[in-house]
């Protein structure tokens, strides 16, 4: 199953442990079994905070074309001042949700502060590199910044919501499946390795031994 652009692309990031590993019929039917036996079947919803509801709405609904569902307005079972806030659900079309909370009297400035473009990352699938161009003509016309990144194995368009909720659209090309069966191969390898060498970083280690 060697690829006659194997010699370029594994001296890639994200390729290169991988120039090594042979995928064969007996790993594509164990990637079937092991996803048929998980009794985790999808992600139903992510729960996330917002600053205002109609500004959030606005954005999934008007600009990225994702209904609003469902609402509920609600008095907040954790507290005993009758605060109430607003859970409201914006679909995907696997029927998959991202379930906001707009809750003016717990959530301050301090939950939307960007902390790293990998926290808080979202990324919903489409079905080829047009729609994902088509979003990024959606979101520079509504004056969002966004990036556009070819990453062989993934076509990843880079924004933020509102609310600094770091949101990726992606669309998987053919290099993507066997990507990921070679990956799956040798995965165990690369985290138990990444594992032993996070422990020689001593800001990690303190922080660690702080919290178990």
């Amino acid at each position: 199953m060697t690829k006659t652009n194997d010699v370029t692309r594994n001296r890639d990031q994200l390729w290169r442990r991988l120039a090594d590993v042979d995928l064969d019929a007996e790993d594509e039917l164990r990637v079937v079994q092991a996803r048929k036996s998980n009794l985790l079947r999808r992600i139903d919803h992510i729960g996330l905070g917002c600053r205002n509801a109609e500004t959030t709405r606005h954005f999934y609904e008007d600009i990225l074309g994702m209904p609003l569902v469902l609402a509920v307005v609600q008095t907040d079972p954790y507290r005993n001042d009758n605060a109430e806030l607003c859970h409201f659900f914006i679909e995907v079309g696997s029927g998959t949700h991202l379930a906001f909370f707009d809750h003016p009297s717990a959530l301050t400035e301090d939950e939307f502060r960007p902390v790293t473009a990998f926290m808080r990352h979202i990324a919903i699938e489409v079905d080829s590199d047009d729609v994902v161009q088509d979003f990024r003509q959606r979101l520079e016309k509504a004056g969002i910044i966004n990036r556009y990144t070819d990453h062989d194995v993934y076509h990843s368009l880079y924004f933020d919501d509102p609310d600094g909720h770091h949101l990726e659209v992606t669309f998987k090309p053919e290099s993507n499946a066997e990507f990921i069966g070679k990956s799956r191969k040798v995965v165990r390898e690369i985290f138990d390795a990444w594992s032993q060498k996070r422990a020689s970083y001593p800001r990690w280690s303190q922080v660690t031994s702080k919290s178990e």
